[in-house]
Formats: C-alpha cells, sequence, structure tokens
C-alpha cells in the first residue's frame, strides 16, 4: 500500500485537520480498538515531540488536529512534506488486535510574513 498524498496544502504553523476514516475488509464502518498517531518529516524525524499521540476516542471517523508548532518549517532545507502516521489495533471477522498501518503525506505552504 502506497503513502496516500492529500491534496490541500497546510499553512505554515495554522491549523490542519485530517479526518481518518476506517473500514473493514467488506467495506463496513469500523471502531479501532486504539489508535495512535506520529508526525514526521519524510526521513522519520519527529516533528514537535508528535510521537504515540494516542486518538480519544476511537471512532470510525476521527479528526487530527495539527496546528502551530506541528506546521511550523525546520530550516531553509527543510522540503515542507510531512508524514502523519496512525497505527492501532482493529477487531473483524479475521479476527481480534488486528494490526492497523497507514500513512498520509501533506505538504506546508512557506508564508512569507511568518518567520
Amino acid at each position: 500500500m502506497s503513502v496516500v498524498r492529500l491534496s490541500e496544502y497546510a499553512r505554515e504553523e495554522g491549523t490542519y485537520g485530517v479526518e481518518l476514516t476506517f473500514t473493514d475488509e467488506d467495506g463496513d464502518a469500523l471502531t479501532p480498538n486504539a489508535l495512535e498517531w506520529r508526525l514526521s518529516t519524510t526521513d522519520g524525524t519527529v516533528v514537535n515531540s508528535r510521537s504515540g499521540v494516542a486518538i480519544l476516542p476511537t471512532a470510525s471517523t476521527v479528526t487530527v488536529v495539527l496546528s502551530g508548532d506541528d506546521l511550523e518549517i525546520l530550516s531553509t532545507q527543510d522540503n515542507r512534506l510531512r508524514r502523519l502516521t496512525i497505527v492501532g489495533t482493529f477487531d473483524s471477522s479475521l479476527g481480534s488486535n488486528l494490526p492497523l498501518h497507514a500513512e498520509c503525506e501533506f505538504n506546508i505552504c512557506d508564508l512569507v510574513g511568518i518567520t
């Protein structure tokens, strides 16, 4: 499975919501048992200490809200791409406590007036 590339840009140091929807192997809504997220650069560097952040409560659709330092451009060499990684577990007709892994990538729009 490839990384999902989001088309909407986040604005530097602004607020950006990423809506996540979970379905089972039949396409039916699925509420995971546990979920957490991690925000990193494309080389794997964790951004703003955002690793192992719990998503509570879990639901079939949740929104991860990123803001401020989550959306900071780290240096002039920063490629402005971020990866949001989701890990968790779920139950379905395939079994119990199955691993759930997903990742999406988005760009940060460099605003001239933000330093």
